[in-house]
Order: structure tokens, then sequence, then C-alpha cells
């Protein structure tokens, strides 16, 4: 196998496979979560909306999404020799920057983006991450999302609520919410609350399969999907439809001024490909999702 049959392979038979796991099976709640290519003008996300009589502007930078793999100078060179052992190489370092994208992914989601400190003691995110806005930032206290003033609409401002563990309370908030919530996020400590009181009120336990996964079904409506990137304490209860993936184009290999896509790091002995996204997530109504904060 030489240079040129790998990148046509990475081009013709990885690719699609590559962003089916990125954008479908990385994550249960994101796969749910549509993607468009409307609303981009230039390096902006411009999204009209209408909150009761008014049209306002939702505004987002177009983020950079990267992720990489490596391959060594020895493995390409050798691959004319064996091509068999050249591609289990490949398909090991691609793996492997799968899980570490999608890791990363999740954390962007429904994390704060990690910080990194520079010399001059400013912090920046961490290049490592990819940098979109998710669930953390929409339930947070800042004064300015999608380039308005939280004070000035009250449609910018999530529901957040807390409360002891019981779902006939959970139940409450959503009924009075204008919530058309259709999935629960949660962390495995809430699911296992949840199991545990069913089973005392010998209630059976509803399960419904999502994209493989298994997830225990809320007061017979809503799947309740377990994540290890939210908090023991904290549910969310939202309408994935009010989401959106605004993109200026799907994963692509990045190329350089020759088309080519495995490129040689300067000054190692080694050659590079790297995938790239520009997107950022637009909640039209962020009024309409609820946060819960479970307190012991």
């Amino acid at each position: 196998m030489s240079l040129a049959t790998a990148e046509s392979a990475l081009k013709e038979v990885y690719l699609s496979v590559i962003r089916n796991q990125l954008n479908i099976m990385a994550d249960v709640v994101m796969g749910k979560i549509r993607a468009s290519t409307s609303d981009i003008w230039g390096k902006n996300i411009i999204r009209l909306v209408k909150w009761g009589d008014d049209y306002v502007q939702l505004k987002a930078d177009l983020e950079n999404l990267y992720a990489s793999f490596e391959i060594s100078d020895k493995a390409v060179r050798a691959a004319s020799m064996f091509a068999g052992a050249f591609v289990n190489v490949l398909n090991f370092e691609i793996e492997n920057m799968m899980l570490e994208s999608t890791q990363n992914l999740r954390k962007c989601f429904y994390n704060e983006m990690p910080k990194t400190v520079t010399k001059d003691k400013k912090e920046i995110p961490n290049p490592k991450y990819m940098k979109i806005i998710g669930l953390k930032e929409i339930f947070s206290d800042s004064k300015m999302l999608y380039g308005l003033n939280r004070k000035d609409y009250k449609e910018l401002n999530p529901i957040k609520a807390t409360c002891k563990f019981n779902p006939i309370e959970i139940q409450r908030i959503i009924d009075e919410s204008d919530s058309e919530a259709d999935m629960i996020i949660c962390g495995h400590k809430i699911k296992r609350q949840y199991m545990e009181y069913l089973l005392s009120h010998n209630q059976q336990i509803e399960t419904v399969n999502l994209s493989g996964q298994n997830c225990v079904v809320f007061n017979n409506s809503l799947p309740m999907f377990c994540s290890k990137d939210i908090p023991e304490n904290e549910i969310y209860i939202i309408n994935t439809a009010d989401f959106m993936f605004h993109q200026l184009c799907d994963w692509a290999w990045l190329e350089n001024e020759t088309g080519k896509i495995l490129r040689m790091v300067e000054g190692r002995p080694v050659y590079s490909a790297t995938l790239v996204k520009y997107c950022n997530l637009i909640c039209d109504n962020p009024y309409k999702q609820i946060k819960i904060t479970i307190k012991e």
C-alpha cells in the first residue's frame, strides 16, 4: 500500500465511517440533534427565531472542531512489503482518534470548556478540546447568550429548579413548564434512584433501546440517558428538536495546497492527517429546557 492508495482509502472508505461515528454514535443525545448548513453567514451563525410576536437573531461563531492521527514514516516505508500490517496500523490509529474525539465532543457538549494557562497567565480554551456551546453554557448564569443579554429576553433563561429526588416532584416541574421534552439526561446515580423508587412501589421498570444503549423510561414517557459527564446530582430535561448543529460542512479531511491528506510533520518522522468541521450548537428555545439539581 502506497501513500496514494492510503489517501484514497481515507477519502473513499474511512470518511463515511468516521462521520457516522462522530455525528451519530459519539453520544445518544448528540446523535438525535439535527445538523444543517443553514444560517451560515461568513464565519458566523445568525439564526432568526420567533419568540411571541417578536423575531430575534441568535448569533454564534463557527468554531473549529479537529480530529487527527499520526502514523510513522517507518510504517509507511514498510507498507510496500507488508500491506496488511500497514492497514492494521492505520485502523488502530484511526480508532484511537475516534475514541479521543468522541470523548472530547461529549465533554464539550455537557461540560464547560477546559482551560489552559498561557505564559502571561491568561486562561484560554484548551486547544486539545473542541470549542462549541454546550448544555453547561446554555444553563449557566452568564450575562450573554447567542449575542443577547439574558436580562432583555426571558426566552434565553432555562428553567432551573432544586428539589430532593422525588419522581412526582420532577414530573410536576415538567408539567408546569413550557417544555416539550423528549429526553432526560442524568448521571447513573439518578437512574439507580429512580429504579429503586419503581421497585419499592411495585412498578415495572420500562426500558427503550436508543442507538444500541438501553435506557430506562421515566413515567412511561421520557427515556433517561445516563452520561458520566453529567454531575451525579444534576438532571437535564430537554427537547432535542429545539437544538441544531449549524455547520459549514460535515467532517472532511484537511488538504494542503496540492490536495494531500497525509503530510509529513516538520522535524518528526511521522505523517499526520486531520479532520475538520466548522460548526456550533444553537438552541432555539432555551426557556423550554429544564435543569434540576437534586439535593440530599
